[in-house]
Formats: C-alpha cells, structure tokens, sequence
C-alpha cells in the first residue's frame, strides 16, 4: 500500500517488489524466530490451535528453525541495503530496527510479546513503519500522509494479534506468558477486540478527511459487514476453538481491507493519469523525490513559459512571469483530481507507513 500512496507521483515496480519481498523475509525470520522460542518457553505444544509450527509438526529442529529465521532476516537485510543504496540510507534505520524487533518480539533478551508489548509493537510495525517505508522507497521522504494512511492497517493487524491472545488466555496463562489479554481479563479483552475494529475504519475515514487518503480509498468500507459476525462470536465466547474462528476471521478480514483499500488507490492512480494525461507514464523507471523525476524535483528545461520577451519578464514576480509553484498549475493533493477550494485534501500538498504469526498482505 504504501507504494501506490504516491503513484500519482511517482512508482518504480522493481523498488515496490523489492520493498515487499523484503516485508516478507522480514515477517517470515519473525515467525521462524518466535517459533522457536515459543517451544523453548512451553507456549506451544502439540495441543497448540491455529497454524502449526515446524517444530510442533517435527518438520524441523528447533536449532533448524532459528538458523532459518536468522537466514531470513539476512535476505532481508540484503534486499534493505538495495534500497538504501537507490533510495536514501535513512532506510537502513528501518532495516535495523525492524530485525531487532522481529528477533526481540518473543527472543533474548527482551522477548517482548511476553511482557506485554506484542500489540504495540506489531502495531508499529506492521503499519506506519513498513507503510512509511514503502512510500520513502518511492519518494525518498518520510510524509505525514503515508503516517496518517497507515493507521487503518495498523489497527487491524493489531486486532489479528489480539485474536491470537484472546483465544489462548488459559495456555498463555500456563506459560506465564503476560500479553494485554491475560492481563486485563477475557471481559476487558472482548471490549479491546471491539474497539480495534472500530478504529479501523476511524482512521479510514480520518486519514481521507485530513488528505492523506484519496476518495477511492474509502472502497475499503465495504469491508465493514465482515465485522458483524466477528464481535458476535467475541461476545458470545465458547471455548478456544470457537475463538479460533474469530483469528481465521479477523485475518480474513484484514486481506479483503488491505485488497480494497489497495484497489482503491489503484482506480485513483488511474483517474490521476487520466486527468493529468499522462496515462502509461515512465512508471517503470526509478523516479525518486531526490534524483528520480518525483516529488521535489525541478521541473525539465524548456522554453519560457510565457513565450517570447525581455529576460527580465521571466523572472519571479516580474510582470507576465509565471505565479509560483508554475503557470496555471492547479493544486497538487494526496491523490485525486484537484478538489474545489475548502474541499478535505484540497490546497496545496505538503511535501514530505503458529502462536502469535500475523500474516500481512498487502501493506507494502
């Protein structure tokens, strides 16, 4: 997703496949990782729900698990200092921070879904940090536009973790496993897992409210009645297997919203170039804020644009020069043809997101 958000703009394809297959590595040296250590401190076992682990399957070694978690975070890493190299080396603060925390999330020393933190840091990460980092991949800057669009995922990844927690309270328990479920009790559980939701489709509307979110966006409603029968099976409670639905549900859920709100940006990328005549643009190539043709670069040499004349007359400000920001020029937003004046997202644009998996798709 963050990649389309400045479609209009500017896309590479080769840097949007990169950025997603490094999102990949990433999340699968997590889950490898967690794996792991989820068998070492006893919060899986063969009676474990939800998708199996190599290890509780005999697949794999342990030892063969965290040697392929190491191996994906590597692949990852390699993929980062690509980016990094083409796109800006702020990427390789993100590149780090992500692998620490994908190891840390149930590894040494910190093993932070055990204390607590897994919400807030697959919140985190699994939203604005790999939608910003996808859209800087494109336009080589961090905006407050790709901050605000990435929140609507954040909340739902959010939500398929908290699934996972509310369905094993009693094995985490066992395991003394602390995560906000355990902690606040299966009542006050429920109430997060609405208020999840809910927040989802807030930060939807919000974000295209503020203008970091075109219109088309907003197809990602209709995703809304999928919610329904997931709280109904959350209020009526059962034993774990019956909540496994609502983690099967939660995570379908969350493919059907980022598959449209993917599309939406899609079908605006389209009106964009329609609008702006420029359908089929060079969007194979590298474009970039800093070198590529993107957001910040000049404008291409060319004759005057107010034709023939004293040199003089060309200049800022000089009678019959072009207004700033270029002659007749109408006002750039985050996505969309011009909006009338006052409209949301109208004016100029601002210059510049086993046991515990979450499968993200779509976000990159």
């Amino acid at each position: 997703m963050g990649s389309l958000l400045t479609a209009d703009q500017t896309f590479s394809l080769w840097k949007a496949v990169l950025a997603i297959l490094g999102s990949v590595f990433f999340l699968a040296g997590t889950n490898f990782v967690n794996d792991f250590y989820d068998h070492r401190k006893g919060a899986d076992g063969p009676e474990s729900l939800g998708m199996a682990g190599f290890i509780q399957r005999g697949l794999l070694s342990p030892k063969s698990v965290l040697v392929a978690g190491f191996a994906c975070f590597a692949a990852g890493g390699g993929i980062g200092i690509i980016l990094c190299l083409a796109s800006g080396w702020e990427l390789f603060f993100i590149g780090v921070a992500s692998a620490l925390a994908g190891f840390l999330y149930t590894g040494w020393p910190l093993h932070l879904a055990y204390i607590g933190l897994g919400e807030i840091v697959v919140f985190f990460f699994m939203g604005p940090i790999i939608v910003m980092g996808a859209s800087f991949v494109q336009v080589e800057e961090f905006t407050w536009q790709a901050f605000a669009a990435s929140l609507p995922i954040a909340f739902l990844v959010a939500a398929i973790l908290h699934a996972n927690n509310l369905r094993d309270i009693e094995v985490d328990r066992k395991a003394k496993k602390r995560t906000v479920a355990t902690v606040i009790g299966r009542k006050w559980a429920n109430r997060e897992m609405y208020l999840l939701l809910g927040l989802t489709y807030v930060a939807l509307v919000g974000a295209w409210a503020v203008g970091a979110l075109p219109w088309p966006a907003l197809v990602a409603l209709a995703s809304l009645p999928l919610v329904r029968p997931i709280a109904a099976i959350v209020h009526a409670g059962g034993n774990p297997k019956k909540l496994n639905l609502v983690l099967y549900k939660t995570a379908q859920l969350h493919m059907r919203f980022g598959a449209l709100m993917a599309a939406g940006l899609g079908l605006n990328w389209l009106i964009e170039s329609l609008c702006q005549g420029r359908a089929g643009g060079a969007w194979l190539g590298g474009g970039g804020g800093r070198g590529g043709g993107g957001r910040g670069s000049p404008p291409p040499p060319g004759p005057p644009l107010d034709g023939p004349g004293p040199p003089d007359s060309r200049r800022r400000g000089a009678p019959g020069a072009p207004p700033p920001g270029g002659a007749g020029r109408p006002p750039a937003r985050a996505g969309g043809c011009p909006r009338p004046a006052g409209a949301p997202g109208g004016g100029p644009a601002v210059p510049g997101v086993g046991g515990d998996r979450v499968s993200v798709v779509g976000v990159s």
